[in-house]
């Protein structure tokens, strides 16, 4: 059997869109398949459509946080691809409230995008809170947010610096 999203990405896509064509009929309102064909099309750069489906499967995912947060987590970048910051925002900072992995993360990545829509003392003020959520020092994504939202606690963002560091996050 060929992993989903294995080394062979052709392949393993196929093979997943062949798994949830089947399975389709069967559980139309599955919050987990309908994440994964959210997956699937944005593996396909087909982001619009990824989109809604991450979102109809966040509607339909009401007493499953996780699949809630993976959801969620999915339409910030996705948002982000699209440059929709104000969208973005909105998945990122519920995350940020919401989550326990990597708050220090998610609060760079809220204030990154609130500044992106110009909203850029807003910004500032998540931008130091980051620092007070950095709990694993031995994590390099949260010393990245760290250090570069230092940058920003000293000083007002303007809208330009905070879309280039959306599109710096997009490339890492």
């Amino acid at each position: 059997a060929l992993p989903i999203f294995g080394s062979d990405g052709q392949i393993s896509v196929m093979a997943a869109k062949d798994i949830l064509e089947k399975k389709e009929a069967s559980y139309p309102n599955s919050s987990l398949f309908m994440f994964f064909k959210g997956r699937i099309q944005r593996l396909e750069c087909q982001i619009n459509s990824a989109l809604n489906s991450f979102n109809t499967a966040l509607e339909l995912a009401t007493e499953q946080r996780e699949i809630q947060h993976v959801c969620l987590y999915e339409i910030g970048w996705c948002s982000m691809i699209e440059l929709s910051f104000k969208e973005a925002f909105t998945s990122f900072e519920r995350l940020k409230n919401e989550s326990r992995w990597s708050q220090c993360y998610y609060a760079y990545l809220t204030a990154v995008c609130r500044g992106a829509t110009g909203d850029v003392n807003g910004a500032q003020i998540v931008f130091k809170e980051v620092h007070t959520l950095f709990k694993r020092k031995n994590n390099q994504i949260e010393q990245f947010s760290v250090k570069k939202a230092e940058r920003f606690r000293k000083q007002t963002p303007s809208r330009e610096l905070c879309v280039l560091s959306a599109i710096e996050v997009l490339y890492l």
